[in-house]
């Protein structure tokens, strides 16, 4: 099987006339960009343009401090020596609940048959850019797939007890009682940031 990787990204609601999108460096200097015109590179940064310009601009995780894109918060963390980014989900305390999402195509060798999966990771990072929690969601039909799914809503919970935004996006992700399959939870990382501070 031939794999392909076509996107990366969380939900970024482009359609809007301002401008609400901007980069903070490193440095704290702050750049408007334009919305419809970002791209995110794994593990590597963020390709942008500014207002009124036609060419690319690139910013390494190393000097991103964060991007606020529409309403997604997407953040650089250096973990173990190693600059990630990730969009961030929601926030209490000294705690925040970040993740990516990978759409892969898989095509056979053939070329008469493809299908797309849907990767989630969620991560639980403290201010400190220290890992409390880490999982990886797909969206297969396989019993320990589905194991892995049912359980991420009680572990996110734990962490962020006193945050009722929080948990009742969680419960909104995960109570539909026809998923049987317990995907509901994938879509908790597409929905805009959620401050609890």
């Amino acid at each position: 099987m031939k794999k392909i990787i076509i996107l990366v990204s969380f939900l970024l609601p482009f359609l809007c006339n301002a401008q609400n999108s901007f980069i903070v460096d490193k440095k704290g200097k702050k750049i408007v960009i334009r919305d419809n015109m970002i791209e995110i590179i794994a593990d590597g940064g963020i390709s942008y343009k500014l207002p009124g310009k036609t060419w690319e601009k690139f910013i390494k995780l190393k000097d991103l401090d964060y991007a606020i894109l529409n309403e997604a918060y997407f953040k650089s963390f250096k973990i173990n020596k190693k600059y990630r980014g990730y969009f961030v989900v929601a926030e209490e305390g000294n705690k925040k609940l970040a993740g990516t999402s990978v759409y892969t195509t898989y095509t056979r060798k053939s070329g008469n048959y493809s299908t797309t999966r849907l990767t989630v990771s969620y991560y639980v990072i403290e201010n400190d850019n220290t890992m409390l929690f880490e999982v990886k969601a797909t969206d297969y039909k396989h019993p320990k797939a589905i194991a892995i799914r049912k359980n991420i809503p009680k572990e996110l919970k734990s962490y962020f007890p006193n945050c009722p935004k929080i948990l009742e996006r969680i419960d909104h992700c995960s109570k539909d009682p026809n998923d049987t399959l317990h995907t509901g939870i994938l879509y908790l990382a597409k929905t805009s940031y959620i401050n609890c501070n």
